[in-house]
């Protein structure tokens, strides 16, 4: 996505991981540790998934590692197996570059293997649809929140 937004002031507001919640109502930021000596942060995190009426808290738990840049940068996501997660494995990374002084691009890409059941053929579409309509309730307030924090 190309967005209204400076870099640094785009990557900054991503890069703090106890507001996401503020980034997409959805989700609930349970615990975020302090940074390792590496610079990792576990965060743990859970979202209502409904499925034909039928609802569900999902639980995620990631290591985080973010690296940033002049222009931006990156933050990689990886999934923790049951029982810290209710996904058996993923991999997320969001990457932010400049376009200018005013646009930036982002890019997100995500796998993710469910450790839950879900119905097949229809099951599998509805929780990948849900997840982009997510991603893209987060791009939009991302953007919104990053030009309001920018110089």
């Amino acid at each position: 996505a190309e967005l209204a937004a400076p870099a640094p002031a785009l990557y900054a507001r991503l890069a703090d991981f106890a507001a996401l919640s503020a980034l997409n109502p959805s989700l609930r930021v349970l615990s975020l540790s302090p940074p390792t000596a590496d610079g990792r942060q576990r965060l743990v995190s859970e979202a209502e998934f409904c499925l034909l009426g039928l609802c569900q808290a999902l639980r995620q738990s990631q290591l985080l590692s973010s690296t940033p840049s002049g222009d931006g940068g990156s933050i990689v996501g990886i999934t923790e197996p049951p029982p810290a997660s209710d996904f058996q494995r993923g991999v997320s990374r969001w990457t932010v570059t400049a376009i200018d002084d005013s646009r930036s691009r982002l890019r997100f890409e995500a796998s993710l293997s469910p450790g839950f059941w879900l119905a097949p053929v229809l099951g599998p579409w509805m929780l990948e649809r849900r997840l982009r309509e997510e991603t893209l309730i987060t791009v939009q307030r991302l953007e919104l929140q990053a030009r309001e924090r920018a110089p």
